[in-house]
């Protein structure tokens, strides 16, 4: 499980893999696939080459607002 917050509110999620906390230049973030910005739930903030691998990166707020929303 991992326990993610933001604002004082915490969600906990199902994982089955963690490779701890990776910082980044947001500089270095690359445009998100046309066929992902067009969708109506697009949480990516953009695309993050790490370790020779392509990461999507999360919007944060974005992310947080719709779960926040969903259980109310």
């Amino acid at each position: 499980m991992v326990v993610a917050g933001c604002d004082g509110q915490r969600f906990v999620f199902p994982v089955e893999e963690v490779h701890g906390i990776q910082w980044f230049n947001p500089n270095e973030l690359k445009g998100i696939p046309a066929t992902v910005a067009r969708t109506e739930m697009a949480f990516f903030q953009g695309i993050l080459t790490w370790q020779n691998k392509s990461v999507g990166c999360l919007d944060d707020k974005f992310l947080f607002d719709t779960l926040n929303g969903s259980l109310t």
